[in-house]
């Protein structure tokens, strides 16, 4: 890898970086909102047979971050595999997207409420993450990409 695909690598992982703190705030934006209109936001994690559990803004903002970092270090690596890794990240992405809300579908014990808020959480991070990687991390040189 070249130093000008090394630094779009780069900016694609900061633009993500970004991106997972603007989803975060949507998120926790969400939460206190969804909070606020009586939604309980608890779930059995580990199956029907444990604890009853919180969902914490902790855990939001987390669940915001790392898939933000991890599809910036993905395009980046198929930015350097590929001649055009924009179609096979958003082919990724959606795929990821989509069977990320099996997560919130089928907590044990959630509230159909809180499963369509965590939902919903889902789909503003997969939207915003990826947008921000294909727009914002693009190369202002006009280079080809897609």
């Amino acid at each position: 890898m070249g130093r000008r695909e090394a630094a779009y690598g780069t900016r694609r992982v900061l633009v993500a970086a970004v991106a997972g703190g603007v989803v975060a705030a949507l998120n926790l934006a969400l939460y206190a909102t969804a909070r606020a209109q009586g939604v309980a936001f608890t779930a059995r994690y580990l199956g029907p047979l444990s604890d009853l559990t919180a969902i914490a803004p902790s855990m939001i903002v987390v669940a915001s971050l790392v898939p933000a970092l991890v599809g910036g270090l993905l395009f980046a690596g198929l930015a350097a595999l590929v001649v055009r890794p924009a179609r096979l990240f958003v082919g990724l992405a959606v795929a990821t997207a989509l069977l990320s809300l099996a997560g919130p579908a089928t907590l044990a014990d959630a509230s159909p409420a809180t499963r369509t808020a965590l939902g919903a959480m889902h789909v503003v991070g997969g939207l915003v993450i990826t947008g921000a990687i294909l727009v914002l991390g693009r190369p202002r040189d006009g280079g080809q990409e897609g």
